[in-house]
């Protein structure tokens, strides 16, 4: 199964290590799409679907707040996890991130790669589980068996 992955930093350097770090996972198999800032995260997202972002919080032109409130208004990306990476490491910032702005995880700066791994492989697994589920079953029964598994 392959998976894309977006990784929106202005630090190359860091872009690499997540890539890098990431890499090591063999639960599937990846397409990683860099971007320096938000503004060009979105035109990947205007490309096409991708099933993890990962961003820095503090980038020129759109930062990563701004990238997550679009990401989360849009229907056909509000559901993909986001995991943001950051030197932002206060409890505020940690609360904002997942509270209010809506993020999945949160990876504080420097990170080593098991850190990484670590916050990233249980959202990766569960977008492979969510590929792997059957199709919704059609009609009563199927209305029936969806309301049982809370769907």
């Amino acid at each position: 199964m392959l998976l894309k992955i977006l990784v929106v930093d202005d630090s190359r350097a860091v872009r690499k290590l997540i890539v890098s770090s990431l890499s090591r996972l063999d639960i599937a198999e990846f397409e990683f799409i860099e971007a320096e800032d938000g503004t060009d995260g979105l035109k990947v997202l205007d490309d096409g679907p991708v099933d993890l972002i990962l961003l820095d919080w503090h980038m020129p032109r759109m930062g990563g707040s701004e990238l997550v409130a679009e990401v989360r208004k849009r229907p056909e990306t509000r559901e993909i996890p986001i995991i943001m990476v950051t030197v932002e490491s206060s409890v505020g910032k940690v609360v904002e991130a997942m509270d209010i702005l809506g993020v999945d995880a949160f990876v504080s700066k420097p990170f080593t790669p098991a850190e990484m791994c670590a916050r990233t492989e249980p959202l990766l697994q569960g977008v492979i589980a969510r590929r792997l589920a059957p199709p919704p079953s059609r009609g009563f029964l199927g209305r029936l068996f969806n309301g049982l598994r809370g769907r």
